[in-house]
């Protein structure tokens, strides 16, 4: 949706970037399927249109002068603000993740190093008391 509202803000009076077929693939994905974007578009100027062989289409049809471009431009800085924090916020999550994984295996490899260092301190003890003389 970002990229859809930022073209439009980069390249205002350029035609192609004004329209969005509603069978799109991308907007279907990013925007049909996602609860509220289409409300997000009404409120960014977006309209629903019926257009050639009555296939809908979203058309934003606003001067760069406008009130309503402004407010275009306004809802994209608020778009890439949300998505630079949900980076950052999944980027953290990653980082947390690895560091727990990293440290479960060490606490795995120090049980595991302990149980081998147990297993040869008894083999030994055996080996010890097998080679003492018995008293009888």
């Amino acid at each position: 949706m970002h990229t859809i509202f930022n073209n439009i803000v980069l390249h205002p009076d350029e035609p192609k970037y004004r329209k969005i077929k509603a069978a799109n693939k991308a907007f279907l994905r990013h925007i049909a399927n996602v609860n509220k974007a289409e409300d997000l578009m009404l409120q960014a100027g977006w309209r629903p249109k019926q257009v050639v062989d009555l296939e809908k289409a979203w058309l934003w049809e606003y001067e760069p002068s406008s009130h309503e471009f402004r407010v275009l431009v306004e809802v994209t800085e608020v778009l890439l603000k949300a998505m630079q924090t949900l980076h950052a916020k999944t980027e953290r999550k990653r980082k947390d993740d690895a560091e727990r994984k990293s440290k479960h295996a060490e606490e795995r490899e120090r049980i595991k190093l302990a149980l081998e260092d147990d297993r040869l301190q008894r083999q030994v003890a055996q080996e010890l008391t097998a080679a003492r003389p018995h008293d009888t």
